[in-house]
């Protein structure tokens, strides 16, 4: 509305150039008409407006039901589409999240994936591996290779969220503050089934909230949109919501799909699910440290070694 305000004064400091006063009147509502179209032309549509605060609202209330968590597990699957082979692939198993409360200092976050089994061109295998995250090293364990590595990719004494949207390995959305994903995307609510192509995972969805994160202009994200389904949970204290499912498609086409099943909040964790040790004897151990980003890499080479979900 600046521009209007600042039009109607340049106009009336400039009446002392206008012969007749009635023509000044005209010129100021002509021009104040057109600056004020001009404004609402620009202004959001109503219902976009609407949704995009009613997403605001959506993640406060989100933040504040995540304070009443400190463990979450289920099952998942995640299915994912690869835009340029053009083959898709669907991982099975569970899912474990920990962030117990602390008196003071912020939560240590913690997570762990178990897969155990792959299925690849409509063929079902066993294929066991994990990855867990301790607050500190993000260790993959593949079984039957006998294999595993272990990454620091947090330095000594610092704290990270390695369900973050848009940074973590895994778009699993757990645990998010509402000030760190609007500082990134915009967000709106939209219909449950919008953005669904699978009549599974329309189904599947039914009864949740959705909402959707585009990033900001000028991000440099690796997502291109994320859609987020919440549902609310039953047995816990004020049914805080939790999460269902996530769709992203990242900026090579890759579609990415994860369904949390029979999820429940604030149960005990089965012991040695969030280990982070490796068996001392018979297995192929890389440890690799924490390396800073240089300054001047590009966005590619500071995520060469993040790990990334397959």
């Amino acid at each position: 509305m600046g521009f209007v305000i600042s039009t109607a004064l340049t106009l009336v400091l400039s009446a002392t150039a206008v012969d007749d006063p009635s023509k000044l009147d005209k010129a100021i509502r002509k021009e104040m008409e057109a600056a004020a179209a001009e404004y609402v032309a620009k202004k959001d549509d109503p219902a976009a407006a609407m949704a995009r605060q009613s997403a605001e609202n959506f993640l406060s209330m989100l933040e504040r039901a995540d304070e009443r968590i400190s463990t979450i597990q289920g099952e998942l699957v995640w299915d994912k589409e690869f835009a340029i082979a053009g083959d898709s692939q669907t991982r099975i198993g569970k899912l474990y999240f920990s962030s117990p409360r602390t008196e003071s200092g912020p939560r240590t976050r913690k997570f762990g994936v178990e897969i155990d089994t792959l299925v690849l061109g409509g063929r079902m295998e066993k294929k066991p591996e994990s990855y867990i995250f301790d607050g500190e090293w993000l260790i993959e364990k593949r079984p039957l290779e006998k294999q595993a590595i272990k990454r620091r990719i947090v330095p000594p004494g610092e704290k990270f969220d390695p369900l973050k949207i848009g940074e973590g390995p895994f778009p699993i959305p757990i645990g998010q503050k509402k000030a760190d994903i609007l500082a990134r995307y915009d967000a709106r609510l939209s219909e449950v089934a919008e953005g669904l192509d699978s009549d599974e995972h329309r189904q599947f969805a039914e009864g949740s909230t959705q909402i959707v994160l585009t990033p900001k202009p000028g991000a440099d994200d690796k997502f291109e949109e994320i859609r987020l389904w919440y549902k609310p949970a039953e047995g816990v204290d004020g049914n805080p919501w939790l999460p269902r499912m996530a769709r992203t498609v990242s900026v090579d086409g890759d579609t990415s799909v994860i369904r949390l099943i029979n999820m429940q909040a604030n149960a005990a964790i089965p012991d040695g699910a969030l280990s982070a040790d490796v068996p001392e004897t018979g297995w192929t151990v890389q440890v690799k440290e924490f390396r800073e980003a240089k300054p001047d890499a590009q966005p590619a080479e500071k995520a060469k070694d993040a790990p990334q979900g397959k």
